[in-house]
């Protein structure tokens, strides 16, 4: 699962090494590259794209659990579908999930987070 504004091209460079011991589907999130939101001022929520990913699950392997990986906010994602779904999920690797509020120092981490939203609406 991407995170950011990636898409299912983001992982054109391992697909075809994962390919031959496990079969790989990457897709791009709703809202992402190929993937067009009918309401792009419509909240974005994990939940969704968690259920999003449960389905295509269901779809693609539906009698055997999945090797998950995400980054960034895919990773938030796989472990949102690891938690609503164990029955669903082998393994997970996920890779830096920007998951501030479980870290000890959660408000400065906040803090540059809006700092960088803000930067972002104010200059492009």
């Amino acid at each position: 699962m991407p995170g950011g504004t990636g898409g299912a091209a983001s992982y054109d460079g391992v697909a075809d090494d994962l390919a031959a011991d496990y079969t790989v589907a990457s897709y791009d999130p709703r809202g992402l590259s190929r993937s067009p939101l009918d309401d792009p001022e419509a909240r974005q929520r994990v939940a969704q794209h968690a259920d999003d990913a449960f389905r295509l699950l269901e779809l693609l392997s539906p009698d055997a659990p999945a090797h998950v990986a995400g980054c960034s906010s895919g990773a938030i994602v796989a472990l949102h579908l690891l938690a609503t779904h164990p029955e669903r999920v082998e393994r997970v690797v996920a890779h830096e999930p920007p998951m501030v509020e479980v870290l000890p120092d959660a408000a400065v981490h906040r803090a540059m987070l809006a700092r960088v939203r803000d930067a972002f609406h104010r200059d492009g």
